[in-house]
């Protein structure tokens, strides 16, 4: 969760917040986390034979079903979130 800048009112941030909530982030450190999409990414990549948990970035890439798996759901995977290692 973003943490309000000093000398800003509630009101304003909530305001901010609001309009600013289509382009956030949605996974990664100090990022807000949309569990909707990761759950989407993880049953994605499990439909495709890997078994991930909630952090999809420590799979093995060098894995041939991962790399697929990965590839296959690419179009799911939430913005910010690294592609793994």
């Amino acid at each position: 969760m973003l943490q309000k800048p000093a000398g800003v009112d509630d009101a304003t941030w909530q305001k901010a917040q609001a309009a600013c909530a289509s382009v956030m982030p949605s996974f990664g450190p100090g990022m807000t986390q949309d569990n909707g999409a990761i759950s989407a990414y993880l049953n994605c990549l499990s439909n495709h034979g890997v078994s991930a948990s909630a952090q999809p970035q420590a799979l093995n890439t060098a894995d041939p079903t991962v790399s697929a798996a990965q590839q296959a759901c690419v179009a799911l995977r939430p913005s910010g979130m690294p592609s793994g290692g």
